[in-house]
């Protein structure tokens, strides 16, 4: 998703960046679904 990594920082930083990511996507699928009716 992401073309980066980051260098210096654990990988609970990169799972603390995909799950903001992945809840960004479930909240505007929400949404798309809720417009839809």
């Amino acid at each position: 998703m992401l073309g980066y990594k980051l260098e210096k920082q654990p990988k609970l930083e990169e799972y603390t960046v995909f799950a903001l990511i992945q809840s960004n996507i479930n909240s505007r699928f929400e949404l798309q679904m809720n417009s839809s009716y």
